[in-house]
C-alpha cells in the first residue's frame, strides 16, 4: 500500500521536509528500489525525507506536535527578529511575551490568515512595532530598564 502525506502534515512541507508534498510521497514509496551504491545522492535524500516524516509522524502521534505552540514560536521569532532590527539589541523573553501580548488584534487575524513569515504580517509587525513600542513604553511594564 502507498504511503500518502496526512493533511496535518502538509503544512511541513517546503519548511521542515524540504520537499513538496508529491517529492515527499515519492520518497516514502520509494522504498529499496534505489541503491546506495547506484546512486548515493537520492539515497540520503530519502532518508533524510523518510527521518524527517518518522519524526512529525511519532510528535504527531504523542501530542507533542502542537499548532498553537509552533505558531507562538513563528511569532516570537518574528518579534525577536524585528526588535532587534529596530532596537538593536535581543529583547528579553519577558519582553517577547509582552509585546505578544499586546499586538493589536489586525495584526494576529493578518499572520492567522497568512501566516507570521508573510510580508506584510512582517511589514505591519514592523511598523506597529517601531511605532508603538518605543522604549519609552516598555519601560511602562515593571520590570524593563
Amino acid at each position: 500500500m502507498a504511503w500518502s502525506m496526512p493533511k496535518w502534515m502538509e503544512k511541513y512541507c517546503g519548511d521542515y521536509l524540504k520537499y513538496d508534498k508529491q517529492q515527499i510521497e515519492t520518497h516514502m514509496n520509494t522504498g529499496s528500489t534505489t541503491h546506495v551504491l547506484n546512486n548515493a545522492p537520492l539515497t540520503l535524500i530519502i532518508v533524510g525525507t523518510k527521518s524527517r516524516v518518522e519524526l512529525l509522524e511519532r510528535l504527531h502521534h504523542d501530542g507533542i506536535l502542537c499548532e498553537k505552540n509552533l505558531e507562538r514560536n513563528k511569532m516570537h521569532n518574528q518579534i525577536n527578529d524585528l526588535f532587534v532590527d529596530i532596537f538593536g539589541r535581543v529583547p528579553t523573553n519577558d519582553e517577547i511575551k509582552f509585546i505578544s501580548n499586546v499586538i493589536p488584534s489586525a495584526i494576529h487575524e493578518d499572520a492567522i490568515k497568512w501566516g507570521w513569515e508573510d510580508t506584510e504580517v512582517r511589514e505591519s509587525l514592523y511598523i506597529w512595532l517601531k511605532d508603538k513600542m518605543d522604549k519609552s513604553l516598555l519601560k511602562e511594564k515593571e520590570g524593563y530598564k
